[in-house]
């Protein structure tokens, strides 16, 4: 629904799916850039915190992955790259995900995202 440009409908079901007690890594995640990219820092501070205490810790760095995404779209984007590098250490898939997500695209022109986000030899 966000990528059809319909956030007010994607902050809904996603705050139905985060409310849920077995919510969803990538539903918080979502929750938290959607809502930094509507202005909702408080909103997506606090997924932020949630995703960062997620208690498994097994899912090769989606949570910094999602962290990342959330620290772009709220303009700090020395921590998403630093959240990024993270992501990637812990073994989070790099390529495709990593430049068609929108939620990098405020990252488009800043140097270090670039650095690491170019293919390796």
């Amino acid at each position: 629904m966000y990528l059809a440009e319909r956030p007010a409908e994607s902050i809904l079901e996603l705050e139905r799916l985060v409310g849920e007690s077995d919510a969803l890594l990538e539903a918080v995640g979502n929750l938290g850039a959607i809502s930094a990219r509507l202005g909702r820092r408080e909103r997506a501070l606090e997924m932020s915190e949630r995703l960062r205490t997620w208690p498994v810790r097994e899912v090769f760095g989606q949570q910094m992955f999602w962290r990342a995404c959330i620290a772009a779209e709220l303009g700090d984007d020395a921590t998403a790259v630093d959240l990024l590098r993270d992501a990637l250490a812990q073994g989070h898939y790099f390529g495709l995900p990593i430049h068609q997500n929108p939620h990098f695209a405020p990252l488009r022109d800043f140097f270090p995202f670039l650095e690491l986000s170019r293919p390796q030899k």
